[in-house]
């Protein structure tokens, strides 16, 4: 694929992404927020994925593996977003929402 091919493609996936989730202010709609919230947890998206394994209190590699590649999709899912502190700060709002509400 040509190096233009492919920037249209980056592009029309970053569009795609942006379409599904953001409202005509370009703000994040909520549904867009209700799942993101989810996959912020899911994905490890503000902690660290090391993982120590309950039984030989050591440091698991494969469980650690599959978190990072957890994190890896969150990542690519902030990049095609463009997210930003504001949006950030409303998907925390919306976790602390859910999970203060489930009391």
């Amino acid at each position: 694929m040509t190096v233009a091919g492919r920037l249209k493609l980056i592009f029309a996936r970053r569009g795609a992404w942006r379409s599904m989730c953001r409202g005509e202010d370009g703000a994040l709609n909520a549904a867009a927020l209700t799942a993101l919230a989810d996959l912020s947890r899911f994905c490890y998206a503000d902690r660290s994925t090391i993982k120590v394994s309950p039984v030989s209190q050591r440091v698991d590699p494969m469980a650690m593996a599959v978190a990072e590649g957890r994190r890896e999709v969150w990542l690519r899912i902030v990049e095609m977003l463009k997210l930003d502190d504001r949006d950030l700060q409303a998907l925390l709002k919306q976790h602390n929402d859910e999970v203060f509400s489930n009391d």
